[in-house]
């Protein structure tokens, strides 16, 4: 009796599958699953915030300013407060992210409680005394805060029912 286990152009009689064939079963097996999440893996990280940069065309003759000091990770919250039965309650929060990097890019991206949220790529650039992001069709304007602290429009980021949003430097 011949089968044909793996494939019809080979023929193998049946034997017992022994434990070196059971475990090379199990090692092929789990090559396969890590090659599939790294590939999964490498094709979200790259499309998170696939589309054009900085338009060449649209580039000024003034650089824009970038300071260090404003790059990096930022952390949105937003202020409440409410009433309970003992009087009034309060605290902050998290609603995105925000990274601002070296070469001028800029992400939002919100919480996983969040998602909702503005979730953009653009550019970035800082002016005195305010940060201003260029994220799609929309131009979102941060004050600079006691000089290490940035605060905008919550609306601006997709949050309704509070004024401003407030961001912490992270990192």
């Amino acid at each position: 009796m011949v089968r044909y286990p793996f494939s019809p152009l080979k023929r193998e009689e049946p034997h017992e599958a022994g434990i070196g064939d059971k475990m090379m079963a199990r090692r092929t097996f789990c090559l396969r699953i890590l090659l599939t999440v790294v590939l999964l893996a490498s094709g979200a990280a790259s499309t998170a915030c696939s589309g054009p940069g900085p338009s060449v065309d649209g580039v000024s003759d003034e650089a824009p300013q970038t300071p260090e000091g404003w790059e990096g990770a930022w952390r949105g919250a937003v202020t409440y407060t409410k009433d309970t039965v003992y009087g009034s309650a309060g605290g902050v929060e998290p609603m995105l992210d925000m990274t601002l990097i070296g070469d001028g890019t800029c992400t939002v991206k919100p919480l996983e409680a969040h998602p909702d949220l503005l979730s953009e790529c653009g550019t970035w650039v800082s002016s005195g005394d305010t940060v201003v992001l260029h994220l799609g069709s929309s131009e979102v304007e941060l004050q600079i805060i006691d000089g290490n602290r940035l605060e905008g429009k919550a609306s601006d980021f997709g949050v309704h029912g509070y004024e401003t949003m407030e961001f912490d430097y992270l990192g």
